[in-house]
């Protein structure tokens, strides 16, 4: 996927018929705008799995909450990514939500930036292949210019 086809995944409103509860803990199920890629995806996990992400600014949750996400794929209507976000049951929800959204925006930032440092790779190489050509055919060229017929 080139940078210019990459879309920003964005959040939809949590599925109340997805979502539930338990005795501890809440499961919010938040549909995306469309199917991430594969990479993507991976970093967004990162960022869960990274410790230093549970004590930055005034709207995380509160301190000691950990918040949990899976990544579920259904396919009742077609494939459809939902982001399971699950925190404790009596937590403020406004608070995970601004998480998982300013992590999703994060993903779409680091996305964007390895698309592009990838698609730089790749100019690169293909300039870099194209010079070889063109000196192998300026070569041959002139090697066809010097025969004395």
């Amino acid at each position: 996927m080139g940078k210019e086809s990459f879309v920003d995944i964005t959040l939809g409103r949590p599925d109340p018929e997805r979502s539930m509860e338990e005795a501890a803990n809440a499961y919010y199920a938040f549909p995306v705008s469309h199917e991430p890629p594969n990479e993507w995806l991976k970093l967004l996990k990162s960022l869960y799995s990274n410790k230093s992400i549970s004590s930055c600014v005034q709207s995380d949750p509160p301190k000691g909450a950990t918040t949990n996400l899976k990544i579920l794929f259904e396919s009742s209507f077609g494939q459809s990514t939902i982001l399971m976000l699950c925190c404790p049951r009596n937590d403020e929800l406004q608070a995970h939500y601004e998480r998982l959204k300013r992590n999703v925006k994060a993903t779409n930032r680091s996305y964007r930036k390895i698309l592009e440092e990838t698609g730089k790779a790749t100019d690169s190489l293909r300039r870099k292949r194209d010079a070889e050509v063109k000196a192998r055919k300026k070569r041959i060229a002139d090697q066809i210019n010097g025969l004395k017929l």
